[in-house]
């Protein structure tokens, strides 16, 4: 299975190009989009819009029954039908990213995996997923791997627990993404309910874990986290999710 994240700038000027390019793909070329989505063995593609002091970022979170990103990296550069091409073109326009390089320059720009949560049994009622980008202080990324590695090695007991009863969480995984305007912290998550109160509910918890949690994010992103998040949320502006066949034993 493939699974990440990404951030991508939207270049000055495009955002209509942007916006056009998800409803166009919703919409009038949803068959092409099928059929080349299947042939990626995409299972889940949702993207985001997020306004940022440094400009808008596209965020999109993917998984894929692929063996590996390569694989699909190498797909998309070779595909040659229309749609292919025009949803090159249209990564090319609003994001700048050059979907014909060599594989190796293109997953330069993914980001790297630090942080994976899945919950035992079933989703709670109403859960959707989010994504949200977050600035990394430079100097902090190294910081940031070490909180993870001790937050799934060391006190992996106490986050599962956190997770269960505390701040209860389906599924949760964050990356470490190299960008031009600095390092990015992308998180992305399936909580129960309305994102924004479960962001204000993670600024009040106040048990020693929680406390330990918010102070090193605080300290690796520069935000306060023991506030309610005040930056504008991303907005959801596509998302794909292949309709599965049940089959009905009679």
């Amino acid at each position: 299975m493939v699974r990440f994240c990404l951030a991508t700038p939207v270049l000055p000027g495009k955002l209509e190009s942007l916006r056009d390019f998800d409803i166009t793909r919703k919409g009038p070329r949803q068959h092409e989009r099928d059929a080349f989505e299947k042939h990626l063995k995409t299972t889940k593609e949702i993207a985001w819009l997020q306004k940022t002091p440094q400009g808008d970022l596209r965020l999109v979170y993917y998984e894929g029954d692929a063996d590996s990103l390569k694989w699909g990296v190498e797909e998309i550069a070779h595909m040659k039908d229309s749609y292919a091409g025009w949803m090159k073109s249209k990564w090319l326009e609003f994001a700048g990213l050059d979907w014909t390089k060599p594989s190796e320059e293109l997953l330069a720009h993914f980001p790297e995996e630090v942080f994976a949560y899945e919950a035992k049994g079933v989703a709670a009622v109403g859960t959707r997923g989010m994504c949200l980008a977050l600035p990394v202080v430079p100097g902090k990324s190294q910081v940031a791997r070490e909180f993870y590695k001790t937050r799934m090695g060391p006190r992996w007991q106490e986050e599962d627990a956190w997770r269960k009863e505390g701040f209860k969480t389906s599924r949760e995984f964050q990356w470490l993404q190299k960008t031009p305007r600095g390092d990015l912290l992308l998180i992305y998550g399936e909580w129960g309910g309305d994102f924004k109160e479960r962001v204000e509910e993670f600024a009040h918890l106040q048990d020693e874990y929680s406390r330990w949690v918010k102070g090193k994010l605080s300290e690796i992103t520069g935000i306060d986290l023991s506030k309610p998040f005040q930056g504008p949320l991303p907005e959801e502006i596509y998302a794909y999710e292949p309709k599965k066949v049940v089959t009905v034993h009679q």
